[in-house]
C-alpha cells in the first residue's frame, strides 16, 4: 500500500512507487488539490467533435443531479462512463496508464475533420478535468495533471487557480558567480519546479518557504562576489517574473511570497468555509452605486455552494457581479456602473455577511481593464502594524479579527522571553493554519500538526479493517446510536461491548413530570378565583382553558387500552396527585424496565394507542390544525375584535362629520365676528360734521 514492496537496491536510497494515482472510485472532490470539479446545473458541459464527423454534447449534470443537494460521493468513474457513453466505439476516455495522473481521450474514428473537445454553455468541467489540451496525433488529448502529490500543490491550483500559464527557462546566478538555465517547461506541480532549480550547477537551494504559502531561494555558496541573480530566460515567458523569485541584488535569498494557492472554488460548499465552521444561513442586503439594493437569503434550499452564492447575486437586479476573487479564497462583488454612491452590503439578522468575509468596505479596483468598487471577501486577513505597536497590540488585532484563531502572548524566561502563540479553534485537518509573518521577521514554529483523529475499524492486523476519520476524538457514525470517544492512541485492537441502558428513557419520563407540573402551576394560576376578594385571573371561567384541563386530567388519570401490557401511567411510575399534578416513582419505571422493557417502550411508543400518541392527539384537538379548540376560540376572538374595529371605524366617521360640522360652525362664527369688528371699527372712525355757518357779505 505505501509502494515500497521489491526494493532491493545498491543504494542507501529507494523511491517507492507512485501511490498518488487516480482510480474509478475516487472522489470527484478530490480532484485539483480539493477544488473538485464544476459542472453546469442546466446544460451540457462538452461538445465534441470526431474525425469521422460525429458531433454531440456531454452533459454531467445527469450524472451529479441535485448537486450539493444530494448526499452522496460522486466519482470519477462516473464521469469516464459519461464520456465513454455518448458515442460508444467512437469516444473512448480513460486513466492515463502510464503516470495514473491524469485522463485520456481518444478519437477513435478515422476521417477528415480535426478531432475536438470544447467547453459550451459557460462550464468549466472541460478545464477542470484537465481535458482542455491540445490533440495529438490527431486522434488523442492527454490531460492535464489533476492530481498534486503527496507533498505538492499543483501549478494550476496557484495564482487563484488561475495558474502562471506556460513556463519556459529562468538563468540562475549565485552569489559565485556560477551560472546555469533551469528548464521549467512542462512542469506541473510545485514540487517539480523546487526539485528541478535544486538539480541546477549552481549554489542555489528552492525549498517551500516558511509560511507554507511559495518558495524561497538560497544561494548556499557563502561567496559574495557576485549578485544573486534569478531572471526570465530569452524565450519571452517571462518564467521567473510569474514565480515572483525575479532578484538582482546582493542579498542571500529570495521570497516568492504567497502564490495564492486556490482554496475556495464555485463547487465548495458553505459548510466547508471558515475551517469548517460553515457560514450561517441568513440575510444580507447590497446596495449598488446607484442606490439601489436587494437582498440575498441563504436559507433557500438552493443555496448550499459558493457558486451557488455567486450565482443568486448576479441574478439580483443590481449592477454587481459576483464572481471568484483573483486570490482563489473567497469571493469578490464588484460594481463596474459608475454610479454616484457607494457599493455596501448590510448584515440581517445573522452573521452572514462576516462569515462569507463580505462585511467590508469597497475599493476601487480593476476589473478587466475597467475601474470598479469592489468588496473582496478574502479568507486571507492582512494585518497591518504600526511602529509603535507591541506583540499585545497584534495579539488584540488578532483576536478582534473573529477568524477562529485565538492569539495568546507569553514569556518563557529566556533572555529574549516575549513570545506569540496561535491556535486554531477548529480542531481537525480543516483547522489547518498558514501564516505569513516574513514581513515582520517572525519565525512561526508548528507545534501540533492539525490533524484528523483516525480509527482503524476491523481486524487488527495489517490491511484489514476501515479506517475512519473525524475532526474531533469522538465518532458518532461509527456504531449505530453510540458515540466513540478516543482518549489515547494504541496499537493494538479494542473491544467495544455496547449494552443497553435505560438512563436517557428514565430522564425523558421524568423530564416529561417536571414539565407537565410547571405547565400545570402556571394553569392553576391563570385559571384562579379569590373568593376573599372576587378577583378573577386572566383565564378564569374561559371555557377553552378548562377543557384543556379537564382533558388532561382524563388523559392522566385514564387508562390506555391496545397499548401492550400495562393499561396506566402509574405501573410505569407516573401517578396524578390530588391537586392535579404528576408525582414520578422512578424506582417503579425501572423495575417495570427490568421485568420488561418492550412493554414499556410499547406503552409509551403504540402508533395509534400508545401514550405519546394520545397525548398528541389530546394537544392536536386543542391547539392543532383549522377547528382545533384554541384556533376556534381565536377566531371566535378575532371576529369579535373585528366587529368592534367596525364599530370603531363607524364612530371615527361619525366623529369626523361632527368635527367637521363645528369646524364649519366655528369658521361660520369666525366671519361673522369679524365682520361685526369691522362694522364697529367704522362705527368708531366716524367724526361729528361741524355745523353750518352762512357768511353775510357786507356790501
Amino acid at each position: 500500500s505505501l509502494g515500497l514492496a521489491g526494493i532491493d537496491a545498491a543504494a542507501s536510497v529507494a523511491d517507492g512507487q507512485d501511490i498518488v494515482r487516480l482510480f474509478g472510485d475516487l472522489d470527484l472532490a478530490a480532484l485539483n488539490d480539493g477544488n473538485g470539479v464544476d459542472v453546469n446545473k442546466a446544460l451540457p458541459d462538452i461538445a465534441f467533435t470526431l474525425r469521422d464527423g460525429t458531433t454531440g454534447e456531454i452533459d454531467f449534470w445527469e450524472v451529479i443531479p441535485g448537486g450539493a443537494e444530494v448526499e452522496k460521493q460522486f466519482t470519477l468513474g462516473e464521469i469516464l462512463a459519461k464520456i465513454n457513453a455518448v458515442a460508444p466505439g467512437k469516444l473512448h476516455a480513460e486513466i492515463c496508464e502510464v503516470d495514473g495522473d491524469r485522463l485520456v481521450v481518444q478519437d477513435l474514428t478515422e476521417g477528415e475533420v480535426d478531432f475536438s473537445l470544447s467547453a459550451v454553455n459557460g462550464s468549466t468541467a472541460l478545464g477542470h478535468l484537465g481535458l482542455d489540451r491540445a490533440v495529438e496525433n490527431d486522434d488523442t488529448i492527454h490531460g492535464r495533471r489533476l492530481l498534486g502529490g503527496l507533498k505538492s500543490v499543483l501549478l494550476s491550483s496557484l495564482g487563484g487557480g488561475a495558474g502562471f500559464g506556460e513556463l519556459g527557462g529562468i538563468l540562475l546566478t549565485d552569489r559565485a558567480g556560477a551560472i546555469d538555465t533551469v528548464d521549467l517547461a512542462g512542469a506541473e506541480t510545485l514540487e517539480e519546479v523546487v526539485h528541478r532549480i535544486n538539480q541546477a550547477a549552481v549554489s542555489v537551494t528552492a525549498r517551500v518557504n516558511q509560511a507554507r504559502n511559495g518558495i524561497e531561494l538560497l544561494d548556499t555558496s557563502g561567496s559574495e562576489a557576485s549578485p544573486l541573480i534569478v531572471a526570465d530566460a530569452a524565450d519571452g515567458l517571462e518564467t521567473a517574473t510569474k514565480l515572483g523569485i525575479a532578484v538582482d541584488d546582493t542579498v542571500t535569498t529570495v521570497n516568492s511570497g504567497d502564490m495564492h494557492l486556490q482554496v475556495v472554488a464555485r463547487q465548495t460548499p458553505l459548510a466547508g468555509l471558515n475551517g469548517g465552521m460553515g457560514v450561517a444561513l441568513g440575510t444580507f442586503t447590497i446596495t449598488d452605486s446607484f442606490g439601489r439594493h436587494a437582498t440575498l437569503d441563504l436559507r433557500r434550499d438552493d443555496i448550499r455552494t459558493v457558486g451557488d452564492v455567486i450565482k443568486a447575486v448576479n441574478q439580483l437586479n443590481l449592477d454587481v457581479v459576483a464572481e471568484l476573487n483573483p486570490t482563489g479564497d473567497g469571493i469578490r462583488i464588484s460594481d463596474p456602473s459608475g454610479g454616484a454612491g457607494t457599493l455596501t452590503i448590510q448584515e440581517g439578522s445573522t452573521t452572514t455577511a462576516r462569515d462569507l468575509g463580505l462585511l467590508r468596505e469597497a475599493v476601487e479596483v480593476d476589473v478587466g481593464g475597467q475601474p470598479a468598487q469592489a468588496i473582496d471577501g478574502s479568507m486571507t486577513r492582512v494585518i497591518e502594524l504600526d511602529v509603535n505597536d507591541s506583540l499585545d497590540d497584534l495579539r488584540t488585532t488578532i483576536d478582534a479579527l473573529g477568524v477562529g484563531v485565538t492569539a495568546t502572548t507569553f514569556a518563557d524566561g529566556t533572555s529574549r522571553p516575549h513570545r506569540l502563540a496561535l491556535t486554531s479553534r477548529q480542531s481537525g485537518f480543516q483547522g489547518s493554519l498558514v501564516v505569513d509573518a516574513s514581513n515582520l521577521n517572525l519565525d512561526f514554529q508548528q507545534t501540533v500538526r492539525a490533524q484528523d483523529a483516525v480509527l482503524q475499524y476491523g481486524g487488527a492486523a495489517a490491511g484489514l479493517g476501515i479506517l475512519a476519520s473525524s475532526p474531533t476524538n469522538r465518532f458518532t457514525d461509527v456504531l449505530p446510536g453510540a458515540t466513540l470517544e478516543i482518549v489515547q492512541a494504541t496499537g493494538q485492537a479494542v473491544n467495544i461491548s455496547v449494552e443497553p441502558t435505560h438512563t436517557d428513557l428514565v430522564a425523558a419520563v421524568k423530564n416529561m413530570a417536571e414539565s407537565y407540573n410547571k405547565f400545570r402551576g402556571r394553569f392553576t394560576e391563570l385559571t384562579a378565583y379569590n373568593t376573599n376578594t372576587n378577583e378573577r385571573a386572566l383565564l378564569t371561567g374561559d371555557t377553552a382553558a378548562l377543557r384543556l384541563g379537564n382533558e388532561l386530567s382524563r388523559l392522566l388519570s385514564g387508562t390506555f387500552p391496545g397499548a401492550g401490557a400495562h393499561r396506566t401511567l402509574a405501573e410505569v411510575g407516573l401517578s396524578l396527585k390530588s391537586d392535579g399534578s404528576l408525582q414520578f416513582d422512578e424506582q417503579r419505571l425501572r423495575d417495570a424496565l427490568h421485568a420488561n422493557p418492550e412493554a414499556v417502550r410499547q406503552f409509551f411508543t403504540e402508533s395509534e394507542t400508545g401514550v405519546s400518541a394520545r397525548f398528541k392527539g389530546a394537544i392536536d384537538r386543542v391547539a392543532t390544525g383549522e377547528f382545533s379548540l384554541l384556533m376556534q376560540r381565536a377566531k371566535t376572538l378575532g371576529d369579535h375584535v373585528a366587529r368592534n374595529e367596525q364599530r370603531i371605524e363607524a364612530m371615527t366617521k361619525r366623529l369626523d362629520v361632527e368635527r367637521e360640522r363645528l369646524l364649519l360652525q366655528m369658521y361660520r362664527m369666525e366671519l361673522a365676528i369679524g365682520r361685526m369688528q369691522t362694522q364697529l371699527g367704522a362705527i368708531e372712525n366716524l367724526q361729528p360734521i361741524p355745523p353750518l355757518v352762512s357768511a353775510r357779505r357786507n356790501d
